[in-house]
């Protein structure tokens, strides 16, 4: 049987404070290039005697394992200990989220690999000096960039980040925990040009599914067939990309304009957004999602990771989806469920071409 396990670690350099086994959770997230927050509990019964240090607000981190191996981890935000409650509340949230606390100063990158730019952002920024546990793992990249960060803009690291992956063919970035050799976690910044397999590295069936659905969704935001992306950087001018179309005869014109940053000026910059965009929204948002037994489904960071392809076969459900019951995407994140049976839901991205 799988054992699942909650630890508390330092921020400060990874070290592990106390075991948690009590502590209890209805529900997790994670997903590529964002943060999530949730809201745990630690009973007053059996809490381990340093549990003062274990939830110390922004000093200690909780990690959740699965047979040893970390699955998701976030550090403390809020403690709140009331005496009518059987349980400390503890506010975490994931380490993306310290990225956005983390100011950018000035910078000019000028035809540089973006993934060394994103290295570059959460070095300078997020890391050198700031007394923390966090490391990075960029990957090289031939795609070059031009990007200029100021201090009086007062954008954050994560902010930069995710402007820099919304554009086409940008790159892409996660968290990631890994365990040293000496016992010590460490949340790692993963950039890469792709981040995961390109090929489908598991499946999962009806002997493991909780549930499968299908969503075709083109409500405002999620579906557009003419896409353009504006900014406001520029005084009384608005800087603005073309209008992008993907051709779509079936429908009416549905646009859609957006501003992806306020800092931009560059129209290339806006085109490179708005293809990303229309990529996105060019079939509408399609959504297949299932939930499966955690327990019993493939490994979560063993056989697959976030960022892989994965792949799904509904058998039986097939009259019902002709056009979904199997078929593979990419995972971008999953969530779990912990209210009864542990469950795992894989949040999937249709594979588009040009990425």
């Amino acid at each position: 049987m799988s054992e699942m396990t909650w630890i508390a670690a330092s921020m400060v350099d990874g070290s592990v404070i106390a075991e948690l086994p009590d502590l209890q959770a209805s529900g997790l997230e994670q997903r590529m290039m964002d943060y999530a927050s949730e809201s745990v509990l630690l009973p007053w019964d059996n809490r381990p005697s340093n549990w003062l240090d274990a939830t110390e607000p922004m000093s200690a981190w909780l990690i959740l394992l699965q047979d040893g191996v970390p699955l998701w981890g976030a550090f403390i935000l809020d403690r709140v200990r009331d005496l009518s409650k059987a349980s400390l509340e503890l506010k975490v949230v994931t380490w993306e989220a310290y990225l956005d606390r983390m100011p950018v100063g000035d910078a000019v990158f000028t035809q540089v690999s973006q993934t060394q730019i994103a290295r570059r952002l959460v070095m300078d920024w997020a890391v050198t000096g700031m007394r923390n546990c966090l490391r990075v793992d960029a990957d090289s990249s031939g795609v070059l960039r031009d990007r200029t960060y100021t201090d009086d803009a007062d954008k954050s690291v994560l902010s930069c980040l995710q402007e820099l992956s919304q554009v086409q063919g940008g790159p892409e970035w996660m968290v990631s925990i890994v365990l040293d050799g000496d016992g010590t976690y460490h949340p790692v910044v993963k950039i890469s040009d792709r981040i995961g397999s390109t090929v489908q590295m598991t499946s999962f069936d009806l002997s493991v599914m909780t549930g499968f659905t299908v969503d075709e969704d083109w409500s405002s935001g999620k579906g557009a067939n003419k896409v353009r992306a504006v900014s406001t950087a520029d005084g009384d001018n608005r800087p603005s990309s073309s209008w992008h179309s993907s051709g779509d005869l079936l429908r009416p014109v549905v646009p859609y304009s957006y501003t992806p940053s306020t800092s931009i000026t560059s129209t290339d910059t806006l085109d490179a957004h708005a293809a990303a965009k229309l990529a996105l929204l060019g079939d509408g948002t399609n959504t297949v999602s299932f939930s499966v037994d955690l327990l019993a489904a493939p490994r979560l960071n063993v056989e697959w990771s976030p960022g892989d392809v994965v792949g799904w076969d509904a058998g039986e459900a097939a009259e019902r989806y002709p056009d979904g019951s199997s078929g593979q995407a990419r995972a971008i994140g999953w969530t779990m469920d912990f209210s009864g049976v542990p469950q795992l839901t894989p949040i999937l991205q249709a594979e588009r071409g040009g990425e």
